[in-house]
């Protein structure tokens, strides 16, 4: 009788739920942050290097 109690209590506690859903969403959105960063970053660190290398290099 007491288990069935607790189990029904345990059961209809959505307490941390929302907390949760929030977490699951902050790890996705910072997942697609990194990856998008990584896929961009990579060209774009080419990019400024050759820009760096023109602009630096001497007037003929």
């Amino acid at each position: 009788m007491q288990f069935d109690r607790r189990a029904r209590f345990f059961f209809s506690d959505d307490q941390g739920t929302v907390y949760t859903e929030y977490l699951v969403i902050l790890f996705l959105v910072a997942l697609g942050a990194v990856s998008a960063l990584i896929a961009l970053g990579v060209p774009l660190l080419k990019l400024f290097y050759y820009q760096q290398a023109v602009v630096l290099l001497p007037f003929p």
